[in-house]
């Protein structure tokens, strides 16, 4: 490549005398590729460095042909393993499996179809990669060979057309390689998408069958107890019948662990980690007394008595947060497992009798396992479900008599236990009947609906109580209670909290309910329908989600926007040495650009369009401009407050008359509060327009002035003495700028002084006035000084006297 990049510049040397110089014409490409532009002849060695550059760019960039190979394998592999199991699943009749089996298998093949899915799209980039690629190439290759076959005779064995043939011949290489790589891709996308179709046909059969079998759960699918066939005595083989069940399970564990094993380490390692966690928190509370009067910290206290059943339920019960497609047979190992630290947790709130139920509670959870041993044609599966509904019925029946769980939880809680019990009662009477008359499907569900909603109640009353009882325990603890956001909003912190854990842990309880009821999916497609249906407006097309989603977002805003806000406030500005007013001016800087993020996302969340946001903004102006004066002035004037701070919180200002502190600032008006403790709400506009005075706005000290007097005949250099010993010995008044005492005046009764000094106590300048006029008083009248006051001489005459003077 170097020695044909030297050939050519050569060329171009040896062949560049201007007389030789020749612009070949071509049709000006207009859309069509088959138009191509050739190249000068004069260009052609600079333009053949330029395409050699841009080649080995492309190879550089090239998918190598070991990767693809290596995809291909692995593809293969799996694609050849997916024939041999949809062989074998042919033969399978899935309208005789059972509910449990086909979630088996949708959870199987799901898994199959979500790595298919994934080798589809890393093909399918790979092949639009090398579709950009070959693009690239064959324009380049277009071009020359239009250039090889316009140019002139007189060039067929110059270096010029060597340079050609060169090029053409490199690129045509560069080509078959992308187009051999390309084929490659393609064979193995063919397979790719042969295997997913398979799959996903028959995901879409299991689908209908179960959404027939949701649809036909009145039906009554099985002979009534009275009418069933004892004679068989395959029914009766339970040991073929737990064999069958082993190895079928079996095997789906031990595929789930060969394709789930690093998160199944994961998640071990994550209980590990939890266990550790409430031993150390059972130390460290031990001995400690909560308080009895709130009572999640008493149910938590009583719950942590044993750590390690809580680690291990707050744990199985999250598993699907790192096992989300686990199959139903390790969910069930899972239901066996909680009930032994459940049993455990809840015995130390239970007495004797309660402590029955438990066990008895646990024997049900065993029975619910053997449900899915028995097939459901046998007769142990029917009488298995016989026991189950008369033990649930006869445990709820006594159970909702004898409830009383006050000294735990709240008397609203124990009556919403009690209605959840009597709900259970009728599902397990129906359950019982139905079993009785043959309907088996509705009879499963009923009978399972008590024994795993009771199952995942009480694990969600005890995630809860622990959770909420954790968090209070942290608000109330030293290391929170370092920050000043959280003592002042202590109780706030407390209530807010426990609402959201228990909004989200009812909206999980009733997400599992509709699980059990197997009705999940339906109601969630109708909920969606509800929301996700589009309405239009004019131009506009919205949804009632998107409108919900609108709210929402701008409400979510607002609260994050309050949050922040509080904490720059309370806990980080603080913290900073920073100039007057600076910190509200980035505190609300932040507040207003979150609300800001917020209105952008929900304006986007309803799909509104920018060109129709600027009508409604251009619409808005026009409103601004006839009916906003005001409100507009106040909002701007607000924003020119907060950047150039001529008023601050707490400053004592004085505006048209009106004297008081400042104790807050909005976006539109400003609160001032009087001496005389009413608060006035100012427009921003008046800060602004108007003439203000702010006593603090750079410094605090307040000069005072006042004025004394003292009779004619007074030593006044004495005088001036005491008056400079008062403003000396006076802890408020600042010494620096000195006191002043100046002989003022030779008034018409007074020898009149006047006295200036400076106090750095603004809220506290009246008093301090009064007091040193009270020790001036004191100290004129010890030092014998009189006080004047104005005299006035009066004159009386009468008639007589007034006559004889007239004579």
């Amino acid at each position: 490549m170097k020695g044909l990049k030297l050939f050519a510049v050569i060329g171009w040397v040896l062949m560049g005398n201007a007389s030789l110089a020749q612009t070949v014409q071509a049709p000006v490409s207009s859309g069509d590729s088959s138009k191509t532009v050739s190249i000068p002849v004069e260009e052609i060695p600079a333009y053949s460095l330029r395409t050699e550059s841009k080649l080995d760019e492309i190879l550089e960039s090239l998918l190598s042909e070991t990767l693809i190979l290596s995809e291909k394998a692995k593809s293969d592999s799996i694609v050849s393993r997916l024939d041999s199991l949809l062989a074998i699943e042919q033969k399978v009749d899935y309208n005789r499996l059972l509910s449990r089996e086909l979630v088996n298998k949708r959870s199987f093949w799901s898994g199959y179809e979500k790595v298919l899915n994934e080798q589809l799209n890393t093909t399918e980039k790979y092949i639009l990669d090398l579709s950009s690629k070959s693009k690239e190439v064959n324009d380049e290759l277009r071009v020359w060979l239009q250039t090889e076959a316009s140019i002139d005779t007189f060039f067929t064995d110059s270096l010029y057309r060597l340079t050609i043939h060169e090029v053409i011949r490199r690129a045509d290489s560069f080509s078959k390689i992308i187009l051999t790589r390309t084929n490659i891709c393609f064979s193995m996308l063919k397979g790719q998408k042969h295997a997913y179709y398979q799959v996903d046909n028959l995901l879409l059969e299991i689908k209908e069958i179960t959404r027939s079998r949701q649809q036909q759960v009145l039906a009554k699918t099985h002979p009534s107890l009275f009418d069933l066939n004892y004679d068989n005595p395959a029914d009766w083989d339970l040991a073929a019948m737990f064999k069958s069940f082993t190895e079928r399970n079996v095997q789906i564990m031990a595929r789930f662990y060969r394709e789930q094993a690093p998160k199944i380490f994961l998640f071990i390692a994550y209980i590990l980690t939890l266990i550790g966690i409430f031993l150390y928190i059972h130390r460290r509370n031990r001995g400690t007394k909560l308080a009895q009067d709130n009572v999640y910290l008493r149910a938590v206290g009583t719950i942590l008595q044993s750590p390690i059943s809580v680690a291990i339920i707050l744990g199985v019960f999250t598993s699907e947060l790192f096992l989300p497609d686990r199959p139903p047979i390790l969910i069930d190992l899972s239901i066996l497992l909680l009930t032994v630290p459940i049993i455990d947790i809840v015995s130390h709130v239970s007495d004797k009798e309660g402590k029955i139920y438990l066990y008895t509670f646990g024997a049900l959870i065993l029975l619910r396992f053997l449900n899915y041993v028995f097939p459901p044609d046998s007769p142990l599966h029917r009488y298995n479900l016989l026991i189950m509904g008369v033990l649930e019925l006869v445990i709820l029946i006594t159970l909702i008599r004898n409830l009383n769980i006050q000294h735990l939880t709240s008397g609203l809680f124990n009556q919403f236990v009690r209605l959840i019990i009597f709900t259970h009662i009728i599902a397990s009477a129906i359950g019982l009947l139905t079993n009785i008359t043959g309907h088996l499907r509705v009879a499963e569900i009923t009978v399972d609906l008590a024994i795993t909603n009771t199952l995942v109640g009480l694990l969600l009353i005890i995630s809860t109580l622990v959770i909420i009882g954790l968090i209070q325990l942290a608000i109330d603890g030293k290391f929170l209670n370092k920050f000043h956001y959280v003592r002042k909003r202590r109780e706030v912190l407390k209530q807010r909290t426990t609402f959201i854990m228990m909004l989200a842990f009812s909206l999980l309880w009733i997400n599992y309910i509709l699980q059990i009821l197997r009705i999940q999916e339906p109601v969630y497609q109708f909920v969606l329908g509800i929301f996700g249906k589009k309405f239009t407006l004019g131009s506009i097309s919205f949804s009632l989600g998107s409108v919900v989603a609108f709210f929402v977002v701008i409400w979510l805003s607002v609260q994050l926007s309050r949050l922040v806000n509080a904490i720059l406030q309370d806990d980080v500005l603080t913290r900073v040495t920073l100039g007057k007013g600076v910190p509200r001016m980035i505190s609300a800087i932040v507040q207003f650009s979150l609300i800001s993020v917020g209105i952008l996302l929900a304006v986007t969340a309803v799909g509104l369009p920018l060109d129709q946001l600027t009508i409604i903004v251009s619409a808005f102006s026009v409103g601004i401009g006839f009916g906003l004066q005001n409100i507009v002035n106040n909002f701007v004037s607000g924003i020119i407050l907060l950047f150039e701070r001529p008023v601050q919180i707490g400053d004592t200002v004085e505006v048209n008359n009106l004297v008081g502190s400042v104790k807050s600032m909005g976006i539109r008006s400003s609160n001032i509060q009087t001496f005389d403790g009413a608060e006035v709400v100012v427009p921003n506009a008046n800060l602004i327009s108007n003439e203000l005075i702010n006593w603090t706005l750079s410094d605090k000290r307040r000069r005072i002035e006042i004025m004394s007097g003292v009779a004619y005949g007074s030593d006044v250099h004495h005088v001036q003495k005491l008056l400079a010993d008062i403003l000396t010995q006076h802890p408020d008044v600042l010494q620096d700028p000195e006191p002043l005492v100046l002989f003022n005046d030779l008034g018409d009764s007074s020898l009149d002084f006047r006295l200036l000094f400076w106090t750095d106590q603004q809220s506290r300048w009246t008093i301090i006035k009064s007091e040193v006029i009270f020790k001036i008083y004191d100290t004129l009248n010890e030092a014998n000084i009189e006080i004047p006051f104005p005299q006035r001489d009066l004159h009386i005459r009468s008639n007589d006297a007034m006559g004889e003077e007239q004579k």
